[in-house]
């Protein structure tokens, strides 16, 4: 078994998405990447063939959306499907009519024959399996069911599945079966996977779902509940009755992500050298006294203090 690695480290600033965009589509499948925040991005993969499969582990610094659109299915029509585990960090996935966060403690399979979107928000790494669809078939009895389902940790079988993934990716490739790994993982997976796809998938114009759509443009300037309404195909005064039956208001929800966004930045070593103000239109504020009054009322200091006492 053989490692193959992709690197940003060295690249040009002005060529990293275009690096890490073939870096993924050359290991793993033909996609879409939205990154934020190119001038700090960073990422690796490295990828290690099981025999018909291959496990990737990525690891990346910044928020990225990644897309598998309908227009890039009808170009490439390479089937392929994934099993995903997010080792740290956190983010969404949308997919088959279901909308999911990202844990940590849970992995999910993901089917690149239909549509997907995937963001993973500041720092993440996982490990992926990537399998094609007719050996998973034959280890996965009525697979379509348990697509874009979480599989938590809880479960006995879905503990040893990521574990097995975690052990095949940090042994040695010399002292690694690749047809005993391969076997291993199909049953673990079955067992897994097994009664999974019987749960009522969640509403897509729920809380949790139209916070995922918000938490993705939060930084955009002037976000409207209408921007968000579209999204889901609902109207604006839906959007105010699911957040009001939650105790709170579109508005504030925003406020609080921008802030909490604005706070990780000025908390991260990768921004020490971007002005206070540049990091307020960043997390979406056009007027920056409105944002350091708000920022002060919310974390009790002001964001130059902030910096100052994390030794920027």
């Amino acid at each position: 078994m053989n490692d193959t690695c992709w690197s940003t480290s060295g690249v040009p600033r002005s060529n990293v998405r275009d690096f890490w965009l073939d870096a993924v589509r050359s290991a793993i499948n033909v996609v879409d990447v939205r990154i934020d925040d190119s001038d700090t991005f960073e990422a690796s993969l490295r990828q290690r063939r099981l025999g018909p499969l291959a496990l990737s582990h990525i690891d990346v610094h910044g928020t990225q959306v990644v897309r598998r659109t309908p227009s890039i299915i009808a170009r490439c029509d390479t089937a392929l499907f994934s099993v995903v585990h997010l080792r740290a960090g956190a983010g969404w996935l949308r997919h088959c009519g279901r909308e999911v966060a990202f844990r940590p403690d849970e992995c999910v399979i993901i089917d690149n024959r239909e549509p997907y979107e995937i963001a993973i928000v500041g720092r993440g790494e996982s490990l992926s399996i990537h399998m094609p669809p007719d050996w998973l078939q034959d280890q996965v009895h009525d697979v379509r069911r348990a697509v874009a389902t979480p599989l938590p940790r809880s479960r006995p079988w879905a503990r040893r599945l990521m574990d097995l993934m975690s052990a095949a990716y940090s042994a040695r490739s010399e002292d690694v079966s690749a047809d005993l790994l391969v076997e291993h993982f199909g049953t673990t997976l079955a067992l897994a996977a097994a009664g999974l796809g019987d749960e009522t998938p969640p509403s897509r114009n729920g809380f949790q779902s139209l916070q995922m759509t918000l938490a993705e443009r939060a930084s955009a300037p002037n976000l409207r509940a209408e921007d968000i309404a579209s999204v889901h195909r609902i109207s604006a005064r839906q959007v105010h009755h699911v957040y009001a039956a939650e105790g709170t208001t579109f508005r504030s929800e925003l406020m609080r992500l921008r802030l909490e966004r604005a706070h990780a930045m000025l908390r991260d070593e990768r921004f020490r050298s971007v002005p206070v103000d540049e990091i307020a239109r960043r997390c979406g504020f056009s007027d920056v006294s409105h944002f350091r009054r708000r920022f002060r009322q919310h974390f009790d200091t002001s964001p130059g203090a902030l910096r100052q006492s994390e030794g920027g």
